[in-house]
């Protein structure tokens, strides 16, 4: 197979039958492309998101340290959990780093930040105080930066913020965990753990800790802020981060297991990417015009197994031309 300049543009020239292995595949891969230029007026958009997730390679670097309590929680590993959790709900998801602004969230959930600066603490407790609210797991602000322990108790830079204080951690048995009075399971993490303002969301009911907090909230300011004192059962965490989303506000999106929903915002416009990662068709209720087949959408979409669909949901804004931006120059394309 040779190629031919056409213009600006290179095509392929069939030698052989088309039923060749290397034609069709350079044909299925040009198919990305077409679509792609159907998208051209997202540039300049960005994902929208009200949730964020704090990670730190710092923390990360200091967390795995063989001189810590327990060998069998690894920081990354509770990082993806609460990541998983907030996928599995729905949520978008932005990752920032310790000391980003939090303004522009509602809720922001801190996995095992075991180390962090203090003026970093702060901005974790400003945006609580402003009304925000904050998801924070074991071992998180014990060390600063230097990995100097903090004095007065645990859990270090954020014992004020939380309403709590935590005299010992306790790990557990990985193969031996305890039950919270949820019937649900808390594993290789425990800690005696002390309400100074906080009221109880779960407790133990086994061990020998047995009625001590093991998720906690607090009102702090016009927010809130959540503990969770142990590794919780993966479908209680998402509960839990669902509750805490629901009452900071956030805006909570149709669920289907398997199908992914984003948003982007841009150009006066919103658009809906719709992610199908099973093996069946789904439906998701929008309406709008559905840019990679340029069809409307009037309530609901069917993504195809495996498909993508992104729908416009916001009407066009003309611009001093009277056309529609981010389609006025669509029948120009000459690629």
């Amino acid at each position: 197979m040779a190629r031919v300049s056409a213009g600006q543009r290179e095509i392929p020239l069939r030698h052989a039958p088309p039923r060749r292995h290397r034609f069709a595949d350079l044909a299925r891969r040009r198919r990305p492309r077409r679509s792609l230029r159907k998208l051209r007026e997202l540039g300049g958009t960005t994902v929208h998101a009200e949730v964020a997730l704090v990670f730190s390679w710092e923390a990360w670097w200091a967390h795995d340290q063989e001189s810590h309590p327990s060998g069998d929680v690894s920081y990354i590993g509770q990082v993806h959990a609460a990541y998983t959790a907030l996928w599995e709900a729905g949520l978008t998801v932005d990752v920032v780093a310790p000391g980003a602004p939090l303004s522009r969230y509602k809720l922001v959930v801190v996995p095992n930040l075991y180390l962090i600066r203090d003026e970093h603490a702060a901005v974790i407790r400003d945006f609580v105080d402003d009304g925000g609210s904050a998801f924070i797991s074991f071992f998180s602000g014990i060390v600063d930066e230097n990995e100097r322990v903090r004095p007065g108790g645990y859990p270090g830079a954020f014992r004020d913020l939380l309403g709590i204080r935590t005299e010992e951690f306790f790990p557990l048995d990985p193969a031996h965990p305890l039950t919270l009075d949820n019937g649900s399971p808390a594993s290789l993490w425990s800690e005696a753990l002390h309400l100074t303002r906080a009221e109880a969301i779960l407790s133990y009911a086994t061990g020998t800790h047995v009625g001590t907090p093991a998720v906690t909230r607090n009102h702090y300011g016009a927010g809130e802020a959540w503990y969770a004192a142990t590794v919780l059962d993966r479908g209680v965490l998402k509960d839990l981060l669902l509750r805490a989303a629901v009452t900071a506000s956030v805006t909570l999106p149709e669920v289907q297991s398997g199908l992914e929903s984003i948003t982007r915002r841009g150009n006066g416009h919103e658009y809906v990417f719709l992610i199908n990662h099973t093996t069946e068709d789904r439906k998701h209720r929008v309406s709008g015009l559905e840019l990679l087949t340029d069809e409307a959408v009037s309530g609901v979409v069917v993504v195809p197994a495996g498909a993508v669909r992104v729908v416009r949901t916001t009407p066009e804004i003309p611009d001093a031309h009277g056309l529609a931006q981010g389609r006025k120059d669509a029948g120009h394309d000459s690629h």
